[in-house]
């Protein structure tokens, strides 16, 4: 039986051979980490109830939105192959008139045609274009309000076919207008019910490239500004649809501030001086093809396999996140260089905190989790106890060739972090 580690036990991974390590793929909701799993005091728990009251009587202030968001859910429920599309389509038009009551309630419109009736949907439609609201998909609005009408007063069954299609334009449409009529006040409860803004505008983008390339343009900029400011955590307004695509290239460049390691904050500002020349000449399709191109690069050169904000920085290239939002394989190496440079820097170990800890019936684990950047994209490895690295498996051969030195980047990085430790 292996021995009772003083290490708190992090998350449930795979027991596997001692040079291998695999970790249970983590969920969307909650990244894995080890203080995910460890008990709460009574002082976190106080504040956690606090924060979740906090935003239950936020909401309540939004009759029309908490309903809107009910039949949201709902009406996705509904459309699953096992559901019913004809009561869907009722609860998505229901959702949206809702949505549209809430956004005119915000812009002191009198919503009642009587004491007792409301507007309806087709004048609550109306107001919202009068009033300067952004209305993505107006096509799908209106086949959702027809074919309710089909579905509510004719008892039609809508074509399974053509519901596929409106069904995640329902999910684009509800994810922009909420977000950018709301998004400011209650941007952790819209996180909780509603489709990511930054992923609602790259659907539109796929939807408008091929057909009309500046409006693509537009929108595949608006999903970068977005998307950026997502990966950091950073303030966020969700205005962007009043902007041009000038404006945008230059509100794109300013994200280049948020950047985690010298390549990036570079490379960001060089996109946005090629954006910029492509939209003064007239290559509206180039440019838009570019930011389609960079959305998907992103997640390689900005740190999307961990959280920066709450990770711990050892240098501008070499993170100590909380935890990992990929599953892997982490294949074990011995590297000298490393364990001479730990050894000799005590107070740095020390400051790693607990590490994780696995066991099965006659062996145990424990080690440390890292990121580092290459220089093109991050990568995530392991430290164990003994100082010796497990980089990931997923790598090919050809990429550990071709590549940068890991491993030497890896020995260079700790190198910088021990020698900014006093000892």
């Amino acid at each position: 039986m292996a021995k009772k580690a003083a290490a708190q036990k992090g998350r449930a991974d795979l027991p596997v051979s001692q040079d291998t390590q695999q970790r249970i793929p983590t969920t969307k909701s909650k990244p894995s980490a080890l203080v995910d799993m460890l008990p709460l005091n009574a002082k976190s728990k106080q504040k956690q109830a606090s924060s979740v009251k906090n935003l239950e009587m936020q909401l309540a202030e939004f009759r029309f939105l908490t309903a809107a968001l009910q039949d949201y859910h709902l009406a996705l429920n509904l459309a699953e192959p096992e559901g019913n599309r004809r009561q869907a389509l009722c609860l998505m038009h229901d959702c949206l008139e809702f949505l549209f009551y809430e956004i005119l309630l915000a812009k002191d419109v009198d919503i009642y045609s009587t004491g007792q009736n409301t507007i309806g949907f087709d004048i609550a439609l109306n107001e919202c274009k009068k009033r300067g609201i952004s209305l993505p998909l107006i096509g799908y609005i209106r086949t959702i309000q027809k074919k309710r009408g089909d579905a509510k007063h004719h008892g039609q069954m809508p074509d399974s076919k053509e519901f596929e299609l409106i069904t995640p334009a329902f999910r684009i449409i509800f994810s922009i207008i909420s977000y950018e009529t709301f998004g400011q006040v209650l941007p952790d409860e819209l996180a909780k019910n509603v489709d990511p803004f930054h992923l609602s505008l790259y659907e539109l983008y796929r939807r408008a490239r091929g057909q009309n390339w500046d409006k693509a343009l537009v929108l595949g900029l608006r999903a970068l500004v977005h998307k950026r400011r997502a990966i950091y955590r950073a303030s966020e307004d969700f205005t962007t649809h009043g902007l041009n695509a000038d404006d945008l290239i230059s509100v794109f460049e300013g994200t280049a501030r948020l950047s985690a390691t010298p390549e990036e904050k570079q490379g960001i500002s060089i996109v946005a001086a090629s954006l910029r020349h492509a939209a003064e000449t007239g290559q509206a399709r180039e440019a838009a093809e570019e930011t389609g191109r960079l959305f998907s690069e992103l997640d390689y050169i900005s740190p999307t396999i961990f959280d920066l904000p709450s990770a711990r920085r050892l240098t501008e290239r070499l993170y100590q996140p909380k935890g990992l939002r990929v599953s892997g394989v982490w294949s074990g190496s011995t590297d000298d260089q490393v364990r001479e440079i730990l050894k000799g820097a005590p107070e740095l170990v020390r400051s790693f905190g607990q590490p994780y800890y696995m066991e099965d019936e006659d062996r145990y684990w424990t080690w440390w989790e890292f990121v580092v950047f290459d220089g093109f994209r991050w990568h995530s490895f392991h430290l164990r106890d003994d100082f010796s690295i497990a980089l990931e498996m997923n790598l090919s051969k050809e990429e550990r060739k071709q590549g940068p030195d890991l491993t030497g980047i890896i020995v260079e990085e700790f190198g910088k972090a021990a020698s900014k430790v006093k000892i």
